[in-house]
């Protein structure tokens, strides 16, 4: 993990403020006065020696200029009074027609010529503008920063002062070249503030490297920096101390980082300070390139374009210094971000080859084929496409392992273990998967699985390595975390349960069936965004996991309820044939002597009789052959009979001609008699009231008593594990037909009992 900075920041708001208004102002300043105050020429100069490197084609037919002169003097100024003074602007104030006098050296002859000033040349100021570009991405870069980058540590002021600097810096650089406003004795002033933040930055990143007196070396390079840029206002310093300055810059960006891949054994610290040394590499090396390869080629009067082109580059600084910094706050949109970036290198690494690879062939082409643009066109076209073509992909992929440091998906997780978590029987079985192979295999040391019953109640499948109490309550625990789903959680978050990085839904049917909680990971502590498809995708294995083991142990009661329910009605029909009619009959052998039959055989037959009779219309109702109203209401009457002396029951059901399907008729008997039975002989009721409306499209069946009543759950799987198999049977008949069972009892409050055909659902499907 990256070490942690100051919170607090040195400077108050409303200082950062003002300096940064600062910066833009002068940002603006330098960039809109060469194009509003420095009249064009029609050439353009090396700052260094006055040495023409660019004509334009309106004024080349003169031949007055050409391309390698070197001017001495322009007007009153000479080259020597504008290195020296660094503010002086050659040709200002004059204006388009006015004869300016110019003295130039070529093939060692010395001439003066009178150099009439062109009207304003367009191209030229857009020349200027594309200059300034770099500067301006960069004032772009530190407004967003100050603006949306959170939190404001002395990490962010940091980068924020590097980037504003950095725009100044650059525009200033561009501008020294007119003398606009002591552009050059700006440059030389800024370059020590730079060097300085640079320095402060790389020493505190991603790992300080102050040691215990930070605080006094922080002071002692500021103050040193800013004394250094007032002598450089004074021109007080020699001419080479812009030199140290810039050497300053340059130790103060790449000595810290080496130290860190040299000293430290962190992967995160040595992978930061490489993406910092990367972001170095990839801002400066293009500019040099292509400044060394025509001087390299024995070139050196090429247009400097492509040198200046290779200036865009430089925002990569910063937007690699604010991915490596920031990324773990970026969550999903880490992975958009690694595309940007690949983008920008890749374009940037392609534009930058091929001007490298113009430059190099530039002397091997025939003169014919350098002025045909149509030609060059076409050929530079050619070589980008088949770069994009065949490149881009195996760059993405490079860019991304090694530059980003983006971990591969752990897709071998998936293609090993999907198919092992989805036939786990039991929950102990896939626990066992989780912790001795999905787990390791992520290197996720803390770790916890909550499961939402269909009862809306939250428990803990198991938990790894958590504080003690943490999942003490998991229904307050779950609702928050899955609100959060998705989103990397960064470590030192002020976030409730902060040993969770990531919190992954279960979701079975597009509904949250639980949630899956990932904590401390070896390294560092990160899940970054390309793994995330891949862990949803575990996450949505392990609910369809959890989902079928509900099921199978939802089966597996049922079926020995049905068991257990079968083997009673199995026992009490052969009590019932034992005890009565099977006595009975026997009762009848006893009344025949030899072949008379004594006057008690009647009665006796005829109780027999209606014994058996009782007992088939236990098995199948007569009268719910003439309808469900019917077969209702023989049930109350039967039961009365059954029950001489007992609870009264009652009948209101409205809709009486109405008839449905055998099956819905019968299954809807079973559960009311079901329910009368057990209020009959559990629940102590003085009253059992049955009510019902019986309409062609929907029938509903209410059965209440005012017994004692009984403690029950919503939940088919704790009736079961209560032996409530007569609840159980009851829902499982309204299942088949496709109704609903709705179960009320308060312990001394009575039960009530609703059955609905069909249901909203049944009647979609």
């Amino acid at each position: 993990m990256i070490e942690s900075v100051p919170e607090r920041l040195p400077l108050p708001n409303r200082l950062i403020t003002l300096l940064a208004i600062a910066g833009l102002v002068l940002t603006g300043l330098y960039v809109a006065g060469p194009v509003f105050w420095i009249p064009t020429a029609g050439f353009r100069l090396y700052n260094s020696d006055w040495r023409v490197n660019f004509v334009d084609d309106s004024v080349a037919g003169r031949g007055t200029i050409q391309l390698g002169d070197h001017l001495l003097r322009i007007g009153a100024l000479t080259h020597e009074q504008f290195q020296a003074s660094r503010s002086d602007v050659p040709f200002w104030g004059a204006q388009p027609g006015d004869t300016v006098s110019v003295v130039r050296l070529r093939s060692g002859e010395v001439q003066t010529i009178e150099w009439v000033m062109p009207p304003v040349i367009p191209s030229e100021l857009m020349y200027r503008l594309l200059l300034d570009t770099p500067a301006v991405l960069f004032a772009t870069s530190a407004v967003l920063i100050q603006l949306l980058l959170r939190p404001r540590t002395y990490v962010w002021l940091l980068l924020l002062g590097l980037c504003y600097l950095m725009a100044v810096w650059l525009v200033l650089g561009t501008a020294s070249g007119t003398g606009f406003g002591g552009a050059s004795l700006g440059l030389h002033a800024v370059t020590w503030p730079l060097a300085a933040v640079i320095l402060d930055l790389h020493l505190t990143l991603p790992r300080s490297l102050w040691g215990r007196r930070q605080a006094l070396g922080r002071r002692v390079v500021y103050g040193l920096a800013l004394a250094a840029a007032g002598l450089e206002s004074l021109r007080v310093l020699p001419m080479w101390a812009y030199q140290v300055g810039l050497l300053g810059v340059v130790l103060g960006a790449i000595a810290p980082p080496l130290i860190h891949l040299r000293r430290s054994e962190a992967a995160d610290v040595r992978r930061t300070a490489g993406l910092m040394l990367t972001g170095i590499g990839l801002a400066f090396g293009p500019g040099l390139l292509l400044m060394f390869v025509p001087n390299l080629l024995q070139q050196p009067d090429s247009p400097p374009m492509t040198t200046y082109l290779s200036l865009f580059a430089l925002p990569l600084l910063p937007l690699l210094y604010i991915y490596a910094l920031y990324k773990r706050y970026l969550g999903n949109l880490e992975f958009r971000a690694n595309r940007v970036l690949t983008f920008y290198l890749f374009f940037l690494t392609l534009f930058v080859g091929l001007l490298a690879a113009t430059a190099a062939v530039e002397g091997f082409v025939p003169p014919a084929i350098q002025g045909s643009l149509p030609t060059v066109v076409l050929l530079s076209g050619l070589a980008a496409s088949a770069a994009v073509t065949f490149g881009f992909r195996p760059f993405q992929r490079l860019v991304e392992r090694y530059l980003l440091g983006a971990p591969a998906a752990p897709t071998h997780l998936l293609v090993a273990h999907a198919g092992w978590i989805a036939t786990c029987h039991d929950e102990a079985a896939l626990v066992r998967l989780l912790r001795a192979e999905v787990l390791p295999g992520l290197l996720v040391r803390q770790s916890a699985l909550l499961a939402q019953d269909s009862d809306g109640q939250w428990r803990v499948i198991y938990a790894q390595a958590l504080p003690e109490g943490e999942l003490a309550h998991p229904a307050l625990i779950a609702p928050g975390l899955l609100a959060a789903a998705g989103r990397y959680r960064s470590p030192g978050a002020n976030e409730p349960h902060g040993w969770v990085r990531l919190a992954l839904p279960l979701r079975a049917v597009a509904q949250p069936t639980g949630v899956w909680l990932l904590g401390r990971r070896d390294p560092d502590d990160y899940f970054a965004a390309s793994e995330l498809p891949v862990l949803q995708a575990l996450a949505d294995h392990l609910a369809m996991a959890l989902v079928n083991i509900h099921q199978t142990q939802l089966l597996r009661a049922l079926y020995q309820a049905n068991v257990n329910r079968t083997e009673g009605e199995r026992l009490r029909l052969a009590r019932e044939l034992h005890d009565g009619p099977l006595n009975e009959f026997g009762l009848l052998a006893q009344k025949v002597v030899g072949e008379q039959i004594t006057p008690d055989f009647r009665p006796t037959y005829t109780a027999a009789v209606a014994r058996l009779r009782h007992t088939i219309a236990g098995l199948r109702p007569v009268t719910l052959s003439y309808g469900l109203a019917a077969g209702l209401s023989s049930l109350v009457s039967e039961l009365a009979e059954q029950w001489p002396g007992g609870p009264e029951v009652t009948l209101e059901a409205e809709g009486d001609g109405c008839r449905y399907p055998d099956e819905v008729e019968t299954h809807a008997y079973r559960i009311v008699q079901q329910a009368c039975q057990n209020a009959l002989r559990h629940a102590q009721a003085r009253a059992i009231r049955l009510t019902g409306a019986l309409t062609p499209e929907r029938l509903e069946l209410v059965v209440e008593d005012d017994g004692q009543g009984f403690a029950v759950g919503p939940d088919l799987t704790e009736w079961l594990e209560h032996h409530h198999y007569g609840l159980a049977s009851m829902h499982e008949r309204a299942a088949l037909i496709g109704g609903a069972l709705q179960v009320d009892s308060t312990p001394g409050r009575g039960t009530r009992l609703r059955l609905v055909w069909p249901t909203a659902t049944a009647e979609q499907n």
